[in-house]
């Protein structure tokens, strides 16, 4: 029997999560705080854990006012919601609400839920006992491709009956934007997509030796690291100055140490990229070709996380949310990808933050690190227009103190 890995926690923080019969899945209803006549939907992460389809039934128990008739304040399309998951696919499934009767302040919507599958239904996915990605500077791992590689812990409760907060403004009503209350459901990973990251998997281990062969000379995958640097953020109309160019080369290269020194940790790096090459029909014969034109984007991704940790590590608490650094990691990803417009505040927020910190700690031969350091001190004067709005005023403060970090 194959076994398959966990996947809610590439979505959502799902480090615990509510289990029914087999199904696992995570809910929240968004917004938290709603405003009288805007639109708002219970949200519902769901992993099937059996190698058989699921029969989900949800009945929705909203919040009531009045002792002597108690009225919803919500309205759903039905009070019984139904769903086939199949096995092993893991969605996300969105129900709709409006606000019935205007009543501001804390209230609670229950969910309950019932399963039902095959008798002789077995386990395909089982909690991880360790967390190696807890050695890596990342808070978050969500959309890093990592978990569903890698896995991380987690822990479940019974989801029988699950109470799920949500507020309601005191702001005038507006006019409802929500013109269907009609369910929906999107598939986010399924059988044949375990198919291919095995399949890459099975790659990884076949050829491991020549790959990590390939990728033991820290100049070789320098010089491919900064060259596609290069050529990548030239393309986003943001050309690098030599500086730049060699610290992010930098950031790459030792982002890529951090996966390579473990077997473990290796996958996280390379199976995501043996998987796109796959889907896409491409050859993975040349390794470092292959992480420059499949792997670029997982490893920027990695590495703009990985960024936020060390400048975190570096000045304390960031003065960014969560969600303001998966929007910049976002942007920056895609921009480099698509070779779209990539404003320069973002070279350096969180990537040249980090870049300063390990200039020293990645050595290239017959490097002078002196004059090098030179170079990035150079580049950032010639950037003069960095960090001039309010969100991105704080960077500032903080490049400088890792500049001058490098004088010592």
């Amino acid at each position: 029997m194959p076994t398959y890995p966990d996947i809610l926690n590439e979505y959502v923080d799902a480090s615990e999560r509510y289990e029914v019969d087999g199904l696992q899945f995570v809910a929240y209803v968004d917004p938290a705080a709603i405003t009288p006549g805007e639109g708002a939907a219970v949200f519902l992460y769901l992993q099937n854990t059996l190698d058989t389809p699921l029969e989900i039934e949800l009945k929705v128990h909203p919040p009531t006012v009045g002792r002597f008739r108690p009225q919803s304040i919500l309205r759903f399309e039905k009070e019984v919601y139904t769903r086939r998951l199949p096995e092993t696919e893991v969605g996300i499934w969105g129900i709709p609400f409006t606000i019935t009767t205007v009543s501001p302040g804390k209230h609670t919507l229950e969910l309950e839920i019932k399963v039902s599958h095959p008798k002789d239904a077995r386990k395909i996915r089982e909690p991880k006992m360790e967390n190696p990605l807890k050695t890596l500077p990342i808070d978050n791992f969500i959309g890093l491709g990592l978990v569903s590689v890698v896995g991380v812990p987690y822990t479940v409760r019974s989801g029988k009956k699950v109470k799920l907060p949500l507020s309601i403004t005191n702001a005038p009503a507006t006019e409802t934007q929500q013109e269907s209350l009609k369910e929906t459901y999107s598939k986010l990973w399924d059988r044949d997509t375990g198919h291919l990251q095995h399949q890459a998997q099975q790659n990884i281990n076949k050829n491991r030796a020549i790959i990590l062969n390939d990728l033991k000379n820290s100049e070789s995958l320098f010089v491919a690291l900064y060259a596609e640097t290069q050529q990548r953020f030239a393309d986003s109309g943001l050309p690098l100055r030599v500086g730049e160019a060699i610290a992010l080369g930098k950031l790459l290269t030792y982002t890529c140490h951090l996966f390579l020194k473990s077997g473990t940790l290796q996958d996280g790096l390379l199976v995501p990229i043996w998987e796109r090459a796959l889907f896409n029909q491409y050859p993975t014969d040349n390794t470092l070709q292959t992480l420059r034109d499949i792997g670029y984007r997982h490893i920027m991704r990695l590495a703009i996380a990985i960024s936020f940790g060390m400048v975190e590590k570096g000045v304390g608490a960031l003065p960014w949310s969560r969600e303001e650094r998966d929007g910049v990691q976002e942007y920056i990803v895609d921009a480099l990808e698509d070779g779209l417009p990539l404003e320069e505040d973002f070279l350096y927020l969180p990537l040249m933050l980090a870049a300063v910190q390990i200039l020293k700690h990645i050595r290239l031969p017959n490097e002078d690190v002196a004059h090098t350091i030179q170079l990035v001190h150079k580049a950032r004067k010639a950037r003069t227009n960095l960090f001039t709005d309010e969100d991105t005023a704080p960077a500032d403060a903080m490049y400088k103190k890792f500049l001058a970090a490098l004088a010592k």
